[in-house]
């Protein structure tokens, strides 16, 4: 017997998961309280937001990096560090 389409996202839901759905041509994702578990919808599990706190003076670079007051060559340790900052900093705005 093959697997309901949204099985995974039914199982997640039947053990407390918050579950989103959005139609096929959308963009946004809407929370739904009680799934139909339409085969023609899109269903997934709702994303967690992770908050993480960073030291002041990494919250400086990425700062100074984006306002253009430094540079950081790609091959420094720190160099990770500043692109995933940088990265959380975009996807925030």
């Amino acid at each position: 017997m093959t697997k309901h389409k949204h099985y995974d996202c039914i199982i997640a839901w039947a053990n407390g998961a918050e579950i989103q759905t959005k139609l096929p041509e959308s963009v946004a994702w809407n929370n739904s309280l009680y799934p139909s578990w339409d085969k023609e919808l899109c269903y997934r599990v709702k994303p967690r937001t992770v908050m993480v706190e960073l030291p002041l003076d990494v919250v400086k670079y990425v700062s100074a990096l984006e306002s253009g007051l430094c540079s950081i060559s790609s091959s420094a340790p720190e160099y990770k560090i500043a692109v995933a900052c940088r990265k959380a900093l975009e996807e925030k705005k």
